[in-house]
């Protein structure tokens, strides 16, 4: 029975790193692409039967983002809004406190050099 090679990590089950595509592996065939592997007409339908259910799946996703966007995508705008203003402040924040702490240092580096001048 002949198997088809598999693609794991970028590379094909030959050692052949040419035509190996990662993604296809999100899709659930993970095999290599370019032709390495395929004898039979068969084998050529089963590839593309998987490319139709990740096609299927992939405009189902779409489907329901856009429904979700119809429902709660004012909801999601005010979340996400609060997460990026925090994230912001947090920026700002750290910004302040690097700050804060250079003219500590820079008061302290005074203070120590006054030391040495006596």
């Amino acid at each position: 029975m002949y198997m088809q090679n598999q693609c794991t990590g970028g590379q094909c089950s030959t050692g052949m790193t040419r035509g190996c595509e990662g993604n296809m592996g999100a899709c659930g065939m993970g095999q290599c692409a370019s032709g390495y592997g395929y004898k039979t007409e068969k084998d050529k339908m089963t590839e593309l039967m998987e490319t139709v259910k990740c096609a299927k799946e992939s405009l189902l996703k779409e489907k329901i983002k856009a429904r979700l966007e119809a429902r709660i995508g004012k909801k999601l705008d005010k979340i996400a809004d609060v997460a990026v203003e925090m994230l912001m402040n947090k920026w700002k924040m750290k910004h302040e406190k690097y700050e804060m702490k250079e003219a500590m240092m820079e008061k302290m580096e005074d203070i120590m050099s006054e030391g040495k001048k006596d």
